[in-house]
């Protein structure tokens, strides 16, 4: 499904990579690799091999992993190595069916020093997929990119919302699509209608919303449209934790494979991506994305095509 590595279709991938420790009512998972990039690239690599990685990781990183992201078509060579530091790590435990997720550790390290340097002569990209950072980084992985026709799709989360509101309104301006969950809608909106939220959210320049609303599917926002896409059902959750961005690496990955970016597409895209987050909840970390192939995506695909019939 990889689409051909020229330089038309290069895609920019933005955001942590980093060691989770995931505790369930049912297991835990012991140290394993996550990161909002590491989820996004795993995701689009099912369509393109012409993605490249910003990010930072610590002297701890299993290089293993690196050589199996190249491998996959992505590329690693952006990727910074703090070798005084030990990579970002995050514990978290979720209880009530998953419904409530508890911090119970934040080690930022390495990406304490994260300050992203594209390599010149690998700047010129046709999407750029900002991963959830903290706004002014995401500003200047912006300023770096030498492609004014560039589709950018923006992640954040509610932390970046309370704390950095203005920084981030800019960086929303630069984007094309804004990919959120339903309560991130609400805070950025001032409003309980996603209708509304989104039109707010769309007056600082985006051409599309989706609003991500968990068990209820997603939806997608434009001046002019609207569009529903369920979630797809999964009997037994093992690790919800990647599946946002998951679902936003599917829609990275479709777009980039895609002659030209418009609502159809976008609204296709979210079929994808709601297929490929199936399969990264159902094992920890991102071992479900790992075992990926066009044969099961395609098999899920049609199972899904009967839900939005």
């Amino acid at each position: 499904m990889n689409t051909k590595d020229n330089k038309q279709n290069r895609v920019l991938v933005t955001g942590t990579m980093a060691f989770d420790e995931i505790i369930t009512q049912s297991a835990s998972s012991g140290r394993v690799i996550g990161g909002a990039a590491t989820y996004i690239s795993y995701s689009s690599s099912f369509f393109s091999n012409n993605i490249y990685v910003s990010s930072i990781i610590g002297n701890d990183f299993p290089l293993s992993f690196l050589e199996e992201m190249n491998s996959k078509g992505i590329s690693t060579e952006m990727i910074e190595i703090a070798k005084e530091k030990k990579s970002f790590f995050w514990k978290g435990e979720y209880k009530n069916d998953f419904n409530t997720r508890v911090t119970h550790d934040t080690q930022l390290n390495a990406l304490e020093l994260y300050k992203p340097n594209l390599n010149k002569g690998l700047n010129d990209f046709r999407l750029v997929m900002l991963g959830n950072l903290e706004p002014g980084i995401q500003m200047e992985i912006l300023s770096q990119v030498r492609n004014d026709d560039k589709f950018i799709i923006l992640d954040t989360m509610n932390y970046w919302i309370d704390k950095t509101e203005k920084k981030l309104f800019e960086v929303i301006s630069k984007a094309n699509l804004i990919v959120i969950n339903d309560e991130e809608s609400k805070m950025l909106g001032k409003s309980d209608s996603l209708q509304k939220c989104a039109e707010y959210i769309m007056s600082f320049g985006p051409q599309y919303v989706i609003v991500k609303k968990g068990s209820e599917g997603a939806e997608l926002f434009s001046k002019k449209q609207k569009s529903v896409i369920p979630a797809f059902t999964i009997k037994k959750v093992v690790d919800p934790t990647g599946a946002g961005d998951s679902f936003a690496g599917g829609i990275c990955g479709y777009l980039s494979s895609r002659p030209k970016i418009n609502f159809l597409e976008i609204h296709n895209s979210m079929i994808y991506g709601t297929v490929i987050a199936s399969f990264c909840i159902q094992e920890f970390g991102v071992a479900g994305l790992q075992k990926l192939s066009a044969e099961n995506v395609n098999e899920r695909m049609l199972t899904f095509n009967e839900y939005l019939l």
